[in-house]
């Protein structure tokens, strides 16, 4: 049925990834003393998600050599100044005043490359209304 079929784009789409990215990913593991690894062995390979379980849950079907690790930021030294703002485009550092100013909330929400159904994206609209940030 349908979890069938959700594993088998979820495989799809690791091999697309890894015919993507598979090269840089051995050169790293190199640089750290570890082994290479091929596409096929993604399952027994420990694999790292950036985000944070108070705010998604993981999934129950997730395999063990998969972890969560919070998000990951980078340390202030990478930035210009030590709260990043010298990096942040103009526009955007005059909407973060004038919102920072009115005492109002910011949200930001982005899923990477991965394009918004219009369902989905309005129940990201209807979230952020409910927390009265839209």
């Amino acid at each position: 049925g349908n979890r069938l079929v959700t594993r088998a784009l979820h495989w799809g789409e690791q091999q697309l990834r890894w015919l993507a990215h598979g090269d840089r990913v051995n050169e790293f593991r190199r640089k750290l003393g570890l082994p290479i690894t091929a596409s096929l062995e993604l399952g027994r390979v420990l694999q790292l998600c950036a985000f944070s379980e108070h705010v998604v849950r993981r999934p129950a079907d997730w395999p063990s050599n998969v972890v969560t690790t919070g998000y990951v930021v980078p340390p202030p030294s990478t930035a210009a100044t030590t709260d990043g703002a010298a990096a942040l485009p103009k526009k955007l550092k005059k909407y973060l005043r004038r919102h920072a100013k009115a005492q109002r909330a910011v949200a930001y929400v982005d899923f990477g490359p991965y394009p918004l159904s219009r369902q989905f994206s309005s129940v990201v609209r209807a979230a952020l209304k409910r927390a009265n940030l839209a």
